[in-house]
């Protein structure tokens, strides 16, 4: 958001470029106090807890005001806990999801908007840049409703919206007569792209407490990196060979791994009755 915002008023009012590096700089500053106000989760201040009566028991110290003295084994436990490969694969194809869907509402439809309405590269900026409130407002909108409704209820049901919803784009394309239906199609694709919003932390407690952040950002990077080229260089191809159903070869396996990954993390949530029945 903040690139396309400085790229907005660099092309629209002469906007100086040069300030998105103090606007990028506030955000670092922002962020580095955020994380130093930060509570641990609970998990990790149990973890710490085992971790300290273990050195306790190794030196042999009588510890009753810590919990008394533990011969370790629980934290071993901890330390050695394994975790299911399905469970890896599961997090690693709902990761997938946000790029393609990134891809598709903000650089497939440029070509569209240039040859078809005339678009110059100064519109085409501005057209995104009103999308993006599209996306911050649902994210919004989605932050309070999982206050009140499981996130992967809320994950589940934009899944199976998307899948709908890159069935129908091709034909939705190939439509289109004017760029408000198309901004409309864009927001659509926002409004139930393929996120793993706002299911991270339930995605997270159930990866192993000593590499959960090892499992994590790992899965994380290669999805971003694998998508990333698919998307860009495999939709270019795939779109000069089927034309606009290109889509349906990268966007349907997707969007069903996607729903296949919610559908783990949902069984892995009633296992530990944390997902309600109803």
């Amino acid at each position: 958001m903040l690139a396309l915002g400085i790229a907005f008023f660099v092309t629209s009012s002469g906007f100086n470029w040069r300030i998105a590096f103090w606007a990028g700089a506030l955000i670092a500053i922002v962020g580095a106090v955020a994380r130093t106000r930060l509570r641990e989760t609970p998990d990790f201040l149990e973890m710490k807890r085992q971790w300290l009566k273990k050195g306790i028991t190794e030196m042999n110290l009588e510890a009753d005001s810590v919990m008394g003295v533990d011969d370790g084994a629980t934290y071993n436990a901890i330390w050695k806990e394994p975790i299911r490969a399905k469970t890896l694969a599961s997090f690693f194809f709902i990761a997938c999801g946000w790029p393609l869907c990134m891809y598709i509402a903000y650089f497939y439809f440029n070509p569209i908007l240039k040859e078809n309405f005339g678009y110059s590269p100064e519109d085409i900026i501005q057209h995104n840049f009103f999308l993006v409130f599209v996306s911050l407002i649902c994210g919004i909108f989605i932050t309070f409703l999982s206050c009140r409704v499981h996130p992967l209820k809320i994950n589940k049901t934009r899944g199976m919206l998307g899948l709908f919803l890159i069935i129908l784009l091709p034909f939705l394309i190939m439509n289109l007569t004017n760029s408000t239906q198309l901004f409309c199609i864009q927001s659509l694709i926002v409004i139930m792209a393929l996120d793993a919003m706002p299911s991270f932390a339930v995605f997270l407690r159930n990866f192993p407490l000593y590499r959960r952040f090892t499992f994590a950002s790992i899965l994380w990077s290669l999805s971003r990196a694998l998508m990333f080229a698919i998307t860009s260089f495999g939709l270019i191809y795939l779109g000069s060979q089927f034309g606009h159903f290109g889509l349906w070869i990268i966007g349907l396996p997707t969007a069903i791994g996607f729903l296949y990954g919610i559908n783990h993390f949902k069984e892995l949530e009633r296992k530990r009755n944390l997902y309600p029945n109803f």
